[in-house]
């Protein structure tokens, strides 16, 4: 199985002999499971299939993380590859969007989407609560 990390799970399989079914890396967290020093810009969709090699039915590799004016996030699956670019949002490092996107996109399999629709829809919520987004007192909050 894959080599542990911190990154959050959409699924489990019933059968404990296998391994989580999709996974939702950040960039660092990617170049760790990889044995990289960093995924380089350009090289995230083939970054996500080498992950999804490691024999998990899904990626998603946020970019969050990653550089330019456009968050490209790559989800790779048995039904290809599909990228999602949402404008870069100006303001703080937030912490916690990586476990609400993954909680997001479990809601929305839940309600019976497919898997690229519930990306596309949670990626799409949290984008619009980061762009309202409001301090109080040091922190910023969703």
């Amino acid at each position: 199985p894959p080599p542990p990390t911190d990154i959050y799970t959409l699924g489990r399989s019933s059968a404990a002999s296998d391994v989580y079914k999709r996974q939702t890396p950040n960039l660092p967290e990617a170049a760790r499971l990889l044995g990289k020093a960093a995924i380089a810009p350009g090289e995230e969709r083939a970054a996500a299939t080498a992950l999804l090699e490691l024999g998990w039915q899904a990626v998603l590799l946020k970019g969050g993380h990653g550089q330019g004016e456009a968050c490209v996030d790559h989800l790779v699956g048995p039904d290809g590859a599909q990228a999602f670019s949402r404008p870069r949002l100006a303001g703080p490092t937030l912490r916690g969007t990586g476990c609400t996107l993954a909680a997001a996109i479990a809601a929305h399999l839940g309600r019976g989407m497919q898997l690229a629709e519930a990306v596309e829809g949670a990626g799409d919520w949290l984008h619009e609560q980061i762009a309202r987004a409001h301090a109080a007192g040091a922190r910023t909050l969703l």
